[in-house]
């Protein structure tokens, strides 16, 4: 099956015509005088000018919003999805029968993580446009959202035990339902992930240029523990290296990920100590999100730390922590308590 997936947004305008219940205007002879209106023509207003520069701005905020969007929607296949569809798939198998030894269930998945996907496809209709994802989004997410629904009744099914009164009859049904529609995803699951990967590579470098340049540093130094967490993941996802092969990875390139990713982290948690940089980003770190924040850098140095101690090993996490779905799964609560403390 898949490896782990490794893992930061309108404008309708319409324009009505004489609406029902208009007056009918009056039929003009021609060469005659026009009939007088019967209330005074409005002066023309002056057309308002627009300044471009916060044009600009503004349409780069709604790029921001559409793209963030994206973002949680990429956080929410590579996190829950992801685990959920890893959990099914370990217990019944990928063939045409499911494997009924030892059923379980697979995540829910819940209202939180379908609505972040039911936001992004609404943000593929608003401006500005986003090609290459709007298209990808509008064909993905609706069958997301089924796999998710799937998957839900698939939980619930096995839960309650109802295999038991139709012997896997529901569960056999399920199984080909879900196989069909995981496969019917990969390919634009794959393309949607380049996108992704594109669209955040591009506004990286911008990000962190402009919050150096405010001497925003632990917005600065979080964002490079993100980038630097989706390299690693990348890395390990490349290389086939899921939870329960990790401890395989190369030790010499594994080490170069590692040393990049605790240094952002121990670099962003130093950042924090400094009562200037805090005071100088107060509308950012005086909140409680702030606070979850830091913690979730915490549980990602951890994860981290175990996972290194995987690989020098050369044997599986016996605690579940260290293993990329338990970083992507830090990773996405981190970056959600970045979202809400910056607003």
């Amino acid at each position: 099956m898949r490896g782990k997936r490794a893992v930061l947004l309108a404008l309708v305008a319409a324009l009505c015509v004489c609406a029902l219940g208009c007056k009918k205007k009056p039929t003009l002879v021609r060469g005659a005088t026009p009939p007088p209106p019967s209330t005074p023509m409005p002066m023309p207003m002056p057309t308002p000018t627009v300044d471009p520069v916060v044009a600009a701005k503004l349409l780069r905020v709604e790029r921001t919003r559409k793209e963030n969007a994206y973002i949680d929607m990429s956080n929410v296949l590579n996190g829950r999805f992801q685990d959920s569809l890893d959990r099914y798939f370990g217990c019944f198998g990928a063939a045409a029968q499911p494997n009924t030894n030892d059923p379980y269930a697979p995540y829910i998945m819940g209202d939180y993580y379908k609505k972040s996907i039911q936001e992004a496809l609404y943000f593929t209709a608003l401006a500005p446009e986003t090609p290459d994802l709007d298209a990808i989004v509008k064909k993905l997410a609706p069958m997301v959202l089924d796999a998710m629904a799937l998957i839900d009744k698939i939980a619930l099914y096995y839960e309650e035990k109802a295999y038991l009164e139709d012997s896997f009859a529901s569960g056999g049904e399920y199984h080909t339902a879900l196989i069909s529609i995981h496969a019917q995803i990969q390919e634009l699951w794959d393309a949607f992930d380049e996108a992704i990967s594109i669209t955040e590579a591009n506004n990286l470098a911008d990000a962190l240029a402009d919050l150096q340049a405010d001497e925003r540093m632990i917005q600065y130094y979080a964002m490079q523990v993100f980038a630097h967490t989706k390299e690693l993941l990348r890395f390990l996802k490349a290389g086939g290296y899921g939870d329960e092969t990790v401890s395989q990875a190369n030790k010499e390139e594994f080490q170069q990920y590692y040393e990049k990713l605790e240094g952002s982290i121990i670099s962003f948690l130093e950042e924090t100590e400094h009562e200037e940089s805090m005071a100088r980003e107060a509308d950012f770190t005086n909140s409680a999100r702030f606070v979850s924040l830091k913690r979730e850098m915490l549980d990602m140095e951890t994860c981290l730390a175990d996972m290194l101690a995987c690989v020098k090993a050369g044997k599986p996490a016996k605690n579940g922590k260290g293993t990329p779905s338990a970083m992507t799964e830090q990773l996405g609560e981190a970056i959600q308590e970045y979202n809400h403390a910056i607003g």
